[in-house]
């Protein structure tokens, strides 16, 4: 902040110099041209993200979704990948995320995986509900021995008269 102020004042005594007739006219020039570099200073901050994770049923049913592995996956455009998981009311979020465009990536035991592409803005907090489906629910049961066999025989014992 006190680099930003004194680039500023030494900003200002240039262009005052330079309407004086003090300064040539191309070192004016060369100062404006560089002077947003100066001024600004501005740096890259770090932004978030949060959200919920919800699956749907096929009646339209909504549900938290418990312990989904979210990614954010950043190799794409050279950014890191980050990783979560959701909490019990479906609840996520990334903090100090490198700003950019990333691969949200949702996958969970039962459900089919889920993929958006999530843009995250320097400072600013991205927030996203996301519904995934519940995958096939597929059982098979199979039974390998045989029952044993029932004797026919009578186990009463021998009537004597």
């Amino acid at each position: 902040m006190v680099t930003q102020t004194f680039s500023c004042i030494r900003l200002t005594r240039f262009v005052r110099m330079a309407a004086r007739g003090w300064l040539p006219l191309t070192a004016l020039l060369g100062l404006l041209l560089l002077s947003p570099m100066v001024i600004s200073g501005a740096q890259v901050q770090p932004g978030s993200l949060h959200g919920t994770v919800k699956a749907t049923t096929p009646d339209k049913q909504l549900f938290q979704v418990e312990g989904a592995r979210l990614e954010l996956d950043g190799s794409a455009d050279n950014l890191p990948s980050y990783s979560a998981f959701s909490n019990q009311d479906g609840a996520f979020s990334f903090a100090a995320v490198q700003p950019g465009t990333y691969k949200l990536k949702v996958t969970g035991e039962g459900f089919k995986p889920f993929e958006k592409s999530v843009s995250i803005g320097s400072g600013q907090a991205t927030a996203e509900s996301l519904i995934v489906e519940f995958a096939a629910v597929r059982q098979e049961v199979e039974v390998r021995e045989q029952a044993p066999k029932v004797s026919q025989e009578s186990t009463a014992p021998p009537a004597t008269l």
